[in-house]
Parts: structure tokens; C-alpha cells; sequence
């Protein structure tokens, strides 16, 4: 790779950092309205499991819904 390749490359990776970010901070507002908590207060655990949901699909708003009444549940036994 030369040197110009990978300066395209460090620039689309900080370009997608920003862009994903800016993502984050809109789905955290969003789970403070609807679940009480930001997407970023999920442990580690809750976490890999919607990772594993996204890998078998797109994660809807739907699924992201019923994993999130899952945990919720789990956090109350």
C-alpha cells in the first residue's frame, strides 16, 4: 500500500468515526425517551447480544424493542 492509499484510507476511517458519533449520540436520545437509559449504559453482556442480532439481520426498531425488554427484565430478577 502506498503511502497515498493509506492516507485515504485514515482519512475514511476518521470520517466514519464521525460519522458514527454523530449516530450514537441520536440513539442515545432516543433510549432516554423510550427506555429511560442511554444506549451507552448497556453492559458489556447486553451489548453483544444486539451485536449478535445485527448479525443475523438488520436490527429494526421492532427487535430493538424486544431485546431491550429483555434485559429490562433481566434487571429486575
Amino acid at each position: 500500500m502506498t503511502d497515498s492509499d493509506f492516507t485515504r484510507l485514515l482519512s475514511q476511517a476518521v470520517k466514519t468515526a464521525k460519522k458514527h458519533r454523530g449516530l450514537m449520540m441520536r440513539i442515545n436520545k432516543e433510549c432516554i425517551l423510550r427506555y429511560g437509559q442511554p444506549f451507552g449504559d448497556l453492559t458489556i453482556n447486553e451489548t453483544i447480544d444486539l451485536e449478535k442480532s445485527v448479525g443475523e439481520g438488520m436490527l429494526t426498531a421492532k427487535r430493538f424493542d424486544l431485546l431491550m425488554d429483555e434485559i429490562n427484565l433481566s434487571q429486575r430478577h
